[in-house]
């Protein structure tokens, strides 16, 4: 596996180092990690990342990862300009499997102004993005449990492929998680009639999802053994599919929510916008949004 860790030292951007030095990696594996000083945001805001403090990081996480996984290759770079155009530039160049980096908040005019690097990185990647986020309560140790948002369509299952054949931490358990979206207009004009009927496909809809769901966790188990796997199918809430996911995700603790991502464009993303960035955008944990091979295919076939 090829991963690259963009670090800029903050928090969020620490955990994703900690993440990789405490995970599981394939001998053969690839770390390169990269912190990217930009000379016109550190003139503007003297508190942004300068070159000294940047290969400072990049040194600190080449050795804190080449310390845990001495089977690896770990390499660092420092590099100038802005840092969503050398990231994708870097990305395209080392073509990564995954990219890790911090998750930011935003908590100023300043961040409204420039536009969140992890955002925008997000929406342009043309691989995995794992954005993490540190947890700013001391918690005990547990073991880590991920949220699969499971949807039931082809990226989603080359997401799912992606994920079994991937080396998760022992002990890790894996919630599949379904959201049920009422999907179902009758114009009957009756509103008793619309109302029953609408209920009832929505409980037939259940129990198909039920079955997909529960198909999902019996392939996960097979591919995954040793980790605990189940399943959950819950009704979108009022809030929509996002909100749903996201208190599912509080309410079971989730350290990780992982998504597929089904790259809408154009009028499509206008109007149907896009869950998986906005659970990454709002989400208390981490968010991994998994671009599947599938998509790059479709890509190239138009």
């Amino acid at each position: 596996m090829k991963v690259l860790l963009a670090t800029d030292g903050s928090p969020n951007a620490d955990m994703c180092v900690t993440t990789i030095c405490e995970g599981p990696l394939d001998k053969d594996s690839i770390v390169h990690s990269i912190a990217i000083h930009d000379p016109i945001q550190s003139r503007l805001f003297p508190k942004r990342l300068d070159e000294e403090r940047a290969e400072n990081i990049v040194t600190l996480a080449v050795k804190r990862i080449s310390d845990a996984h001495p089977e690896c290759v770990v390499t660092g770079a420092t590099l100038k300009g802005h840092p969503v155009t050398r990231i994708l530039q870097v990305m395209e160049s080392f073509e990564p499997d995954v990219l890790l980096m911090g998750a930011h908040a935003r908590t100023s005019w300043r961040d409204d102004v420039l536009g969140k690097t992890s955002n925008e990185v997000l929406r342009r990647s043309s691989c995995s993005v794992v954005l993490v986020r540190a947890d700013p309560n001391e918690k005990p140790k547990k073991a880590p449990r991920h949220l699969l948002c499971f949807d039931d369509t082809l990226v989603t299952l080359e997401a799912f492929s992606e994920l079994e054949r991937r080396i998760w931490p022992p002990e890790s358990e894996f919630v599949v998680l379904h959201v049920l979206i009422d999907l179902f207009e009758t114009g009957s004009n009756n509103p008793e009639i619309d109302a029953e009927f609408a209920q009832r496909r929505m409980v037939e809809r259940k129990v198909l999802m039920e079955k997909s769901v529960e198909d999902q966790v019996t392939s996960l188990t097979r591919s995954l053994p040793g980790h605990k796997i189940t399943g959950l199918v819950v009704p979108e809430s009022f809030g929509g599919p996002v909100d749903t996911i996201l208190n599912t995700a509080e309410e079971i603790e989730a350290d990780l929510i992982v998504m597929g991502s089904h790259q809408r464009k154009g009028i499509d993303r206008f109007w149907l916008g896009s869950v998986s960035e906005a659970v990454a955008e709002h989400a208390h944990c981490s968010v991994e949004i998994i671009r599947p091979m599938l998509n790059t295919e479709v890509e190239e076939e138009k």
